[in-house]
């Protein structure tokens, strides 16, 4: 009788103190992110791409959280001119068994507000060309002038019809794969590019998101430099 009264007791206990806030499951990746962003000051883009991902219990500096919640994900963290970090782009969810890059950090050139740097590039037909170009976030492919199609190798079978959104409205391009893409010694391979019409480029080309959701990247304003870090 008395080790029953004992048992009753204990669940009695139980439902009076529930498990501690350290002992229940951590709430949902995006929230987390968002939490961790109002914290600390930064925005945080494209948290749809974290879909319904339970959170981490993690702790340590803001770079650590965001390393250790995001260890499934590929991102982008822009600093300010401070070293602080501005914005996190979530660029998409890593493929398990896919071969992990190594970690490289590539000095950048300014051009205004916007970063450029030397990208190698190769066309399908293994003709090679390097040309400085802006990091784009905003864009999702590598952009380039009509141009260098030529120089590049590509035949009209090798591109294909399309229209891209522009801040002067659509534009008609040319879409096609560029066999590989190369800054420093980061290499990426089969890499999607677009060819616009000279004129509304400005003289710019771009390094879009074809090339840098293969990376975790890290735009430093103030070291003048981008660090594209693989996955261990």
């Amino acid at each position: 009788m008395n080790f029953i009264r004992v048992l009753m007791i204990t669940a009695t206990l139980i439902s009076i103190y529930p498990a501690s806030a350290s002992d229940q499951a951590p709430e949902k990746l995006r929230t987390q992110i968002e939490d961790l962003a109002s914290e600390h000051g930064f925005s945080a883009r494209t948290l749809n791409k974290l879909g319904d991902d339970q959170g981490k219990s993690v702790e340590g500096d803001v770079h650590r959280q965001l390393a250790v919640l995001l260890s499934n994900f590929n991102y982008v963290t822009l600093n300010n001119d401070v070293g602080d970090i501005d914005t996190v782009i979530i660029t998409s969810r890593i493929v398990p068994g896919k071969p992990k890059p190594r970690d490289f950090s590539v000095k950048t050139s300014r051009r205004g507000a916007h970063h450029a740097v030397k990208t190698t590039l190769t066309g399908p037909g293994g003709k090679t060309q390097s040309i400085m170009l802006l990091v784009d976030t905003g864009a999702s492919t590598i952009v380039l002038p009509n141009t260098m199609r030529k120089s590049l190798g590509f035949a009209e079978k090798d591109l294909k019809n399309s229209w891209s959104q522009t801040a002067n409205g659509r534009v008609q391009t040319k879409t096609g794969t560029l066999r590989s893409a190369r800054v420093g010694h980061a290499l990426v391979k089969d890499v999607a590019v677009n060819f616009f019409d000279d004129d509304p480029l400005g003289g710019n080309s771009l390094l879009g998101m074809s090339f840098l959701s293969q990376f975790s990247v890290t735009i430093d304003d103030r070291a003048e430099r981008i660090i594209l870090k693989g996955r261990k």
